[in-house]
């Protein structure tokens, strides 16, 4: 049971990795240009401000290109963990260039959920605001990775620690407003 967990936690950080970096850049570029153009529906705006195009041009270059290199990667590291059982889940191009747009949608959807609720911008929605945007990766790769239950509860539970600390830091650093 313990080396099923472990091999599921090493697929789920494997995941995680581009899908988090396109999640943690975007406040980095401070932008300007909301998505939604200030857009509203019933008087609610969509998105609000914090969602940029800035932000996300930003974060979705960068988890690509930490994809691509974890693609690049891939090879020399399957030398190392396929001779101990360790079978990372098969990047391919695709799933480089989906993992982060997913995760970057996911977090939006977040958003929209937080408008229509009525939420201030900043406004803490526990689990919504670090679980989005793996839900949105899990969604949209769940037919190109092959997912166990398993996997995806430490996703789950990986992302909400990991992106706990993140946001801890951003804002003790003065990137984010919010610690969350």
């Amino acid at each position: 049971m313990l080396e099923v967990i472990f091999l599921s936690l090493i697929k789920a950080i494997w995941i995680l990795i581009p899908a988090g970096t396109a999640n943690i850049f975007p406040p980095l570029a401070k932008g300007k240009r909301p998505i939604d153009f200030g857009l509203k529906i019933g008087g609610i705006r969509i998105l609000g401000d914090g969602k940029t195009w800035e932000g996300t041009i930003f974060g979705y270059v960068a988890g690509v290109i930490i994809g691509l290199l974890l693609l690049y990667l891939q090879p020399f590291l399957n030398t190392i963990f396929n001779p101990q059982g360790i079978f990372l889940p098969q990047f391919t191009l695709l799933i480089v260039l989906i993992i982060p747009l997913a995760g970057l949608l996911g977090d939006m959807l977040g958003s929209v959920i937080k408008r229509r609720m009525k939420m201030e911008r900043g406004a803490e929605a526990p689990m919504l605001d670090q679980l989005d945007f793996i839900f949105g990766v899990i969604l949209f790769t769940y037919t190109l990775i092959e997912y166990t239950m398993t996997m995806i509860l430490l996703l789950v539970i990986l992302t909400y620690f990991v992106h706990r600390l993140a946001s801890f830091i951003a804002f003790k650093i003065k990137i984010k407003k919010e610690p969350w």
